[in-house]
């Protein structure tokens, strides 16, 4: 592919994602109040002759014959970082064409240089960094820029990372975006932030009709009951409610309802993909869980890893998702993801807990840990059922009963621990306090989304 070739492509992606938005009515303002375009031509007094941009949004006022607001959106495809003379030139075709409502957004697949990020902010440019989707580790059904509505300190860091580190990945947004007011993750946040810059509050330009939020595209709260309830009747499809030992998933695949069309397709891991190598993705349409093998795999790991991919598909995330990777760090964070005001995150704890419930189904998983703790002659001295802390005597204790749940439901530790942790029989105190758990066993657990 040449360079221009490679610069039409970014230019059609781009549209694409554009038009998506607005055609769906998600866009900044009212699908009837915009106009998309390629390759449209502006008239240059200076030239008297038209510039074309490769993309233009005319924004109406509601009622209005023609546009209020121009936005003209120049995309390059670059194999280093953008230079300051690039925005600079840009700018100066915006200058020749528009009028004091004419907004430019300049978008790289590369990262920007400093000077040619202060550059765009100083002018009032908008600037972004594109991603291609086929990379991303979490593929939802809605792109995820268009979708996330936060302005949190936490993504605007990410954002400004995303735009101006080179070798930056990105494994959930598309774009990267920073207005005269900073750097989002928020598309729609972008161009409220872009098109409403410096205007007075009670600027007429502010009556641009703007979509509702579409409240029924978030991803369902469901309490720790609920996801104990799917996970037990999905046991019941394959006859394991009653069983005493390993759960096994395949079967489940096989038989379970939800599960009709799965693929489950076992492929050998490439070599050298370590510390973030893949575990397992899932796509759904076509509906499809790959798990990535390779010598020496923990078997408790994948199994959790497998489960957990079928919680997503249980739980009906394929409304949200269309494919997810799983790696190595996913699993080792497992106890410590938060909800951070997004639907990904919902859907990563959701399944999660899903999996701990479908391996180590509740009353069986307290029975055998109460038996062993008789067993070893454990006693609750007011610390909690199991409490562990750096002292040899309580380490045994809890290597020994864990070593055992292990072996029985077929489990990492760290699963064991996490489902010790969620139902309130276990007190780590080799823990930070904010992990440590002590809640009561049936407490849910709290979501909140930033999702629009």
């Amino acid at each position: 592919m040449n360079t221009t070739q490679k610069g039409d492509a970014l230019e059609i992606a781009v549209f694409t994602l554009l038009k998506a938005q607005i055609d769906a009515d998600r866009f900044f303002a009212r699908k009837e109040c915009c106009v998309i375009s390629r390759r449209k031509a502006y008239f240059s007094e200076k030239r008297k002759a038209s510039i074309v941009f490769d993309i233009s949004i005319e924004i109406s006022l509601p009622g209005a014959t023609d546009y209020s607001v121009l936005v003209l959106i120049e995309c390059k495809n670059y194999a280093k970082a953008v230079p300051v003379n690039d925005v600079e030139e840009f700018f100066a075709k915006i200058e020749q064409v528009g009028e004091a409502n004419t907004k430019g957004i300049f978008i790289s697949n590369n990262a920007l240089q400093s000077s040619a990020l202060n550059y765009c902010k100083s002018q009032g440019l908008g600037v972004a960094r594109y991603f291609d989707g086929k990379d991303l580790k979490w593929e939802l059904q809605r792109t995820a820029s268009a979708s996330f509505a936060g302005k949190s300190v936490a993504y605007g860091i990410e954002a400004y990372a995303g735009l101006t580190l080179p070798d930056y990945r990105s494994s959930l947004f598309e774009l990267y975006m920073q207005s005269p007011q900073g750097a989002t993750n928020s598309l729609n946040t972008f161009f409220e932030d872009l098109v409403f810059d410096k205007l007075a509050r009670n600027a007429p330009l502010r009556r641009i009709s703007r979509p509702h939020s579409e409240r029924s595209e978030l991803v369902p709260y469901l309490s720790i009951s609920d996801l104990e309830k799917i996970a037990s009747d999905a046991l019941v499809t394959i006859g394991a409610d009653t069983d005493v030992g390993q759960v096994d998933l395949e079967q489940l695949c096989v038989r379970h309802p939800a599960a009709q069309g799965l693929k489950l397709l076992r492929t050998a891991a490439a070599e050298g993909a370590a510390p973030h190598r893949p575990l397992a993705r899932i796509t759904f349409e076509p509906l499809v869980i790959e798990l990535f093998q390779m010598p020496g795999s923990n078997s408790g790991r994948d199994r959790f890893t497998l489960a957990h991919e079928i919680g997503h598909l249980l739980l009906g995330h394929g409304k949200f998702l269309k494919s997810e990777w799983r790696d190595d760090a996913d699993n080792e964070g497992a106890q410590s993801i938060h909800d951070d005001g997004t639907s990904l995150k919902r859907m990563e704890i959701q399944a999660n807990y899903f999996a701990s419930s479908l391996l180590m189904p509740r009353e069986r998983f307290r029975n055998s840990f109460y038996e062993q703790l008789q067993t070893r002659g454990v006693q609750n001295k007011g610390f909690g059922a199991l409490f562990v802390d750096m002292q040899e005597c309580n380490l045994k204790n809890y290597y020994e009963v864990t070593a055992h749940l292990m072996t029985q439901f077929g489990v990492s530790r760290e699963a064991v621990t996490i489902r010790l942790s969620g139902m309130g029989l276990i007190n780590d105190a080799r823990r930070t306090p904010a992990v440590a758990s002590s809640r009561p066993q049936d407490q849910s657990i709290e979501f909140e989304t930033g999702f629009e």
